[in-house]
This record gives structure tokens, sequence and C-alpha cells, in this order.
């Protein structure tokens, strides 16, 4: 029993410290509001970045909503 309320409370702090993320970053912010009205309307989503550190947050960002997603590195 006492490791069920652990997972639990493990999950809350975990989600608690994802909306954290999401509400310190403009670009978040904004993707969070549009993912859901396109995956809604059957759209489909291309995201470039430069920076590998803004493409591991957003996929984690992906995982953790649980879209289903490919995230795809070109390294020159």
């Amino acid at each position: 029993m006492e490791d069920c309320r652990l997972t639990t409370h493990h999950a809350m702090e975990s989600d608690k410290m994802f909306q954290v993320m999401i509400q310190s970053s403009g670009k978040l912010v904004l993707i969070d509001k549009l993912l859901p009205k396109l995956k809604a309307d059957g759209h489909k989503v291309l995201i470039f970045s430069q920076m590998i550190r803004v493409l591991d947050i957003i996929e984690d960002y992906v995982i953790h909503k649980k879209y289903v997603a490919l995230v795809v590195f070109f390294i020159q």
C-alpha cells in the first residue's frame, strides 16, 4: 500500500515539475496550447531547431503528453 502512495506522490511531483517547466518557457506555453488543437483537427506538426537541447526538451514534453513522435537529428 505504501508503494502505491509513493508512486502516486512521485507522479504528482513529476506533473508539478513538468507544469513549472512549461510555464517558465514562452515557447513551451505556445506549444502546449497549439498541439492539442492541431491534434484534434488531425494536423501533423514538424518542428525545426538548430539547438539540440531545445529538441531534447520538446522530446521530453511530447513523451510526457503521450503524443506519437519521431525525433530526427541531423548533425553536419
